[in-house]
């Protein structure tokens, strides 16, 4: 699987941080804190974490009932805790979207009946909706933010959890993740994490309809800039950083 570069990714992480600092009727601010992540400025929802994110390939999934240790840490200035690390391309913060191979999908629908071709459009559909924000810490530590749509209902998702590498090579990493959403138990998974050379982005496999796993669905990520609030903030109406 080659992991390619999307610009558009990036300069879009601009519109869905506002929208996670934005939720609950608050006014978004015009400049954040740079220790602020994306994870801290959303609000937290009591739902499940979406399937796509707590499997992917490969895996080795289970319901952990113990407490996640990552939320008991303390509060504290961590923004040198998200400083890129040469040691670990992971660290950091990452903003990213689903895609499939929308080619390979028309394939697939062209083989099924109506009822299965409506059900599958519908799965992709909302599986393209995806847009999701993740702080790889230094310390072990996870943070995320998943926003999708659902049947026209915008839906706003966080959790925390913890995070370690297993194993890597020279194109990939698997890691042991522990996604959990606040006053649920926990996920415990290992997915394959794939690594652009220049280390500014990240793919992650997603499990999604069995039928549609051959559309090759995952979650693309890029590198949000340390200063990236600061340049949106300094940027005049109607131009784009590039």
């Amino acid at each position: 699987m080659v992991v390619r570069r999307s610009v558009g990714v990036v300069f879009g992480s601009a519109v869905l941080l506002n929208m996670f600092a934005g939720c609950g009727g608050e006014e978004t601010p015009k400049t954040k804190p740079k220790s602020e992540t994306p994870t801290q400025a959303a609000q937290k929802e009591n739902s499940s974490l979406p399937p796509q994110l707590t499997g992917a390939t490969p895996q080795t999934g289970s319901s952990v009932a113990s407490e996640n240790p990552a939320l008991n840490v303390a509060s504290t200035d961590i923004g040198d805790l998200l400083k890129p690390n040469a040691t670990n391309p992971l660290i950091g913060s990452w903003l990213g979207v689903a895609t499939l191979d929308t080619g390979l999908l028309k394939q697939k629908l062209e083989r099924v009946d109506d009822v299965e071709r409506t059900r599958l459009q519908k799965v992709a559909d909302t599986f393209l909706t995806y847009q999701v924000a993740m702080d790889f810490y230094s310390d072990g530590r996870l943070g995320m933010v998943v926003q999708f749509s659902l049947e026209g209902s915008e839906q706003l998702i966080s959790a925390t959890g913890t995070w370690k590498e297993v194993q890597r090579d020279a194109e990939s990493m698997i890691v042991e993740l522990v996604e959990q959403v606040e006053g649920q138990t926990a996920n415990t998974s290992q997915v394959r994490i794939m690594i652009h050379p220049d280390g500014q982005q990240i793919a992650r496999p997603a499990e999604l309809d069995a039928q549609l796993a051959v559309c090759e669905p995952m979650f693309i990520f890029n590198r949000i800039p340390e200063d990236f609030a600061q340049q949106i903030a300094n940027q005049p109406a109607g131009t784009t950083i590039k």
